[in-house]
């Protein structure tokens, strides 16, 4: 379980992982036992293991202190994004997770807007 006190440490380690691995994300949530995001990645299977791997493993460390031991379920699904009206709704559907931490991209233009 993670607890809704490290959900934003989590959500924002794997932001900032895709975006330094120059993926664009669009939206996350990060509840009690699992996460979604919205992310542009290769249309490769091993690679996106790969990166999302990374991203986790990336998120595990930055909360190893608080949670010792397996933070994330081997492997995961992932759902490829084929239409604009499929990207919309997956988009409303990470942003409305119930009692979870979320982000969209939206924040970060809101923050370069102001400054």
């Amino acid at each position: 379980m993670i607890p809704e006190e490290l959900r934003e440490k989590i959500g924002t380690v794997i932001r900032k992982a895709m975006k330094r691995l120059s993926h664009r994300i669009l939206a996350i949530s990060v509840a009690a036992t699992h996460c979604h995001f919205l992310v542009e990645l290769p249309d490769d299977l091993k690679e996106i293991r790969r990166i999302v791997g990374e991203c986790k493993r990336r998120a595990s460390m930055a909360v190893k202190k608080q949670l010792p031991g397996r933070l994330w379920a081997h492997d995961g699904k992932y759902k490829g994004v084929d239409t604009v009206e499929h990207q919309r709704n997956t988009y409303g559907y990470i942003l409305k997770q119930k009692d979870a931490w979320v982000w969209s991209y939206k924040e970060d233009e809101e923050e370069d807007e102001k400054g």
